[in-house]
């Protein structure tokens, strides 16, 4: 049994906790007007080294977690600290951006994505609309704009379903829908829905393109996910999420794995990486995962997972030895 005195530290560094996210999102809100002016545009781009000019002690947990990653992926002491204070200053843009993007507006948020850069030099996405593909985006940048910046560049009409960790944040879930404005029909779905394979199956099998983020680690804290695939990340046995590319190759479908890469005071950049064609499960995993550990290595401070890279390192039961610990009313929807 707790001890008193540690129920109420509890409480306190958890409500100290919802107090930092409530001001941080007040701040953010407040700044993201003046964000978009001129001088707004040149602080975001300095951002970077003010945050580097500050003492160590007040450039936060996650720089001091990134900087420490950084060095075990080779990056110098020098090169290390840079890249850090660029992720914590992109952290910080996207979260002022999530208010500008104006997603009600289909006439701003076209004129938004259409500002990216497109940077697909092998015509990936092309050969994508061939044959029945499933599109797996990276966290990277401003993860949600990514999103729009796919479906905006679909021909309409088109029917998506879109899963995501944040399905609780009604912010996200309406930012997402409000996509429909391109002309197409947009799901938002739970990515934590104990039957979300099955949803994604049968909505491919209705002809529909599953957008979904592919690189969740299998658990954060008290959070899990889904089911552990075995792989290798930075020449290290890592687990992955288990389910898209897996449903992938049970289906037929091909994999299109894309990314966007932000930068400070700008729009940014999207990624096509690779267009994985349909093979066997181990076949596609390796290839994504190839793809996807040379998209992050080649600029690792857009990754949101950075100063939770460990995370991918945590070996996980498998699903089977955890059925019999769920509630019955839920064993039948999961999907090992």
């Amino acid at each position: 049994m707790s001890q008193p005195g540690t129920s109420l530290r509890l409480r306190r560094i958890g409500l100290g906790l919802m107090l930092k996210q409530s001001l941080k999102a007040r701040l953010c809100r407040w700044l993201a007007p003046w964000a978009g002016g001129r001088w707004g545009t040149v602080a975001l781009q300095r951002l970077p080294q003010w945050i580097r000019r500050l003492p160590r002690a007040w450039r936060g947990s996650d720089y001091r977690l990134c900087e420490q990653n950084l060095r075990t992926l080779g990056h110098g002491a020098e090169q290390a600290s840079t890249r850090a204070a660029l992720h914590s200053a992109l952290q910080i843009q996207r979260a002022i951006n999530q208010h500008r993007y104006d997603s009600g507006r289909v006439d701003h948020l076209r004129a938004w994505v259409r500002s990216i850069l497109w940077r697909d030099d092998h015509g990936y996405f092309e050969q994508s609309l061939q044959r029945p593909a499933m599109v797996l985006l990276t966290h990277t940048g401003e993860y949600w704009i990514a999103v729009a910046t796919l479906v905006e560049r679909y021909p309409a009409p088109r029917h998506f379903m879109v899963p995501i960790a944040r399905f609780a944040d009604a912010f996200t879930c309406a930012s997402i829908k409000h996509l429909e404005a391109f002309g197409h029909t947009v799901d938002v779905a739970d990515v934590n829905d104990p039957a979300i394979a099955l949803s994604m199956m049968r909505a491919i099998k209705r002809g529909a393109t599953v957008i979904i983020f592919s690189d969740l680690p299998v658990s954060l804290g008290e959070a899990r996910f889904g089911e552990p695939c075995d792989g290798h990340l930075f020449e290290r046995p890592a687990q992955f999420l288990r389910g898209p590319v897996q449903i992938a190759a049970r289906l037929g479908c091909d994999v299109l794995l894309a990314g966007h890469r932000a930068q400070p005071g700008g729009r940014g950049e999207m990624h096509i990486r690779a267009l994985i064609g349909h093979a066997s499960a181990p076949q596609m995993m390796d290839q994504w995962a190839r793809a996807f550990e040379v998209f992050i290595q080649e600029s690792p401070e857009n990754w949101m997972y950075l100063a939770r890279m460990e995370a991918f390192y945590h070996r996980q039961k498998p699903f089977e030895s955890l059925r019999p610990m769920l509630p019955r009313a839920l064993r039948k929807g999961v999907q090992p």
